[in-house]
């Protein structure tokens, strides 16, 4: 709301109402809207410009097709320690840097009711020919939302979606469906990776976490160099 109508801008006291400083510590997410709303564009918007002052949240939403609806998300996730998991093997505190996932989501409406169709799952960044997950393809140059991603790489997410629409979820909204597939982005990046899929790397020029034997080992030394007083930052600049 202060964004769409600037009022960050219009402040009501001396204090300053900067965006930056107001977004700093805070998660962006949206409310359910009614279906009227959904139908007039009233749910798309691009915050792409602001991605730096957001520390988690959703940037850019975009929804075509509302008899079946096509939408575009592009979700910021946080650096963090992060427990990854491969073979079933879990490795705990690994360093990981800011992540931003697009999705492709598709859904049939029926009735009054919206349920899950298909994902497509890229993920980009800064540093995303470095990126630590498991099920990465390699990292390539694409058509993206926004314009501030170039490259990303394409994840296998097998039948991780199926699964987790399986579960209940409010189907009254476009924007409920979005809601509930929020949180998994967190638990698609942490699970365990396909057998036949490496660490990724840069097709331009074959750099990247493919460098390492392997992930564990990988992870291995992205930890010794954060437990060597390394931010996460410096870790992923210095690669």
């Amino acid at each position: 709301m202060f964004v769409n109508e600037k009022s960050i801008h219009n402040p009501d006291s001396r204090r300053e109402q900067n965006l930056s400083v107001w977004l700093r510590d805070k998660n962006v997410v949206l409310d359910t809207v009614k279906e009227e709303q959904q139908l007039d564009g009233e749910m798309n918007f691009n915050f792409e410009n602001f991605r730096d002052d957001v520390h988690e949240g959703l940037i850019y939403m975009n929804v075509v097709e509302p008899e079946r609806p096509h939408i575009t998300l592009v979700y910021k996730l946080p650096a963090a320690l992060r427990t990854l998991e491969k073979n079933d093997r879990k490795t705990e505190n690994v360093p990981t840097p800011d992540t931003y996932v697009i999705c492709q989501l598709r859904l049939n409406k029926n009735g009054r009711e919206y349920y899950y169709s298909h994902v497509d799952i890229h993920l980009a960044g800064e540093h995303a020919k470095w990126f630590p997950y498991t099920n990465l393809y390699d990292v390539k140059r694409r058509e993206h939302p926004v314009s501030f991603i170039q490259k990303s790489v394409s994840m296998c997410t097998g039948h991780f979606f199926d699964s987790y629409f399986d579960n209940a979820y409010d189907k009254s909204s476009i924007m409920s469906v979005v809601n509930h597939i929020l949180p998994s982005f967190e638990l698609l990046i942490t699970q365990s990776g396909n057998n036949d899929l490496y660490l990724t790397q840069d097709e331009d020029d074959d750099t990247g976490a493919r460098d390492h034997d392997s992930h564990e080992s990988y992870w291995k030394m992205l930890k010794n160099e954060y437990e060597s007083g390394k931010s996460i930052e410096d870790i992923y600049n210095n690669l």
